[in-house]
């Protein structure tokens, strides 16, 4: 791995964690109209703890580990969108980027929810899954790619065209 791709891998993990917040916010809105608040941070807990996380039991420490578990998943899941993007898209269009950057939430979407979920975590599948593929692209792709290219033409110009 280059310096340029450990660098926008470790500048993704950051543009992640502000995804996954703007992606959280949005989540726990939706959540809040259905009346079940903190479903969302439930259901990150409920990866570890089980389907007895999103039920009713220990409040506390269900929220705690919920969103410990999404930021961390969301600076994993923007680490490896900044290695791909700095591997590979040397470009750095914000249109082109935008589209990427929703196609890539479209994917994590797929493999988390139409994949993993069906697997191993099934009671995810509760939450309406065209809701939930509009998130992941618009409130987690899209952010994460327009950090990416604000960055790019902020702190390395010399690499846009």
């Amino acid at each position: 791995m280059s310096d340029d791709e450990r660098t926008a891998a470790r500048e993704g993990a950051f543009f992640g964690v502000v995804a996954g917040v703007i992606f959280a916010a949005f989540e726990l809105a939706a959540a809040r109209l259905s009346d079940a608040p903190l479903l969302p941070v439930r259901m990150s807990a409920s990866l570890l703890l089980g389907p007895s996380a999103v039920g009713a039991g220990p409040f506390a420490p269900a929220v705690v580990l919920g969103v410990g578990i999404h930021l961390a998943l969301s600076a994993s899941f923007g680490a490896l969108y900044g290695y791909f993007v700095e591997r590979f898209d040397r470009e750095r269009s914000p249109f082109f980027q935008a589209g990427v950057g929703m196609l890539y939430g479209l994917v994590l979407w797929a493999l988390n929810f139409q994949l993993l979920a069906r697997a191993t975590h099934p009671w995810f599948l509760g939450a309406p899954q065209s809701v939930q593929a509009v998130l992941h692209a618009c409130a987690f792709g899209l952010p994460l790619a327009l950090m990416h290219v604000r960055l790019a033409r902020i702190l390395r110009p010399a690499l846009v065209v």
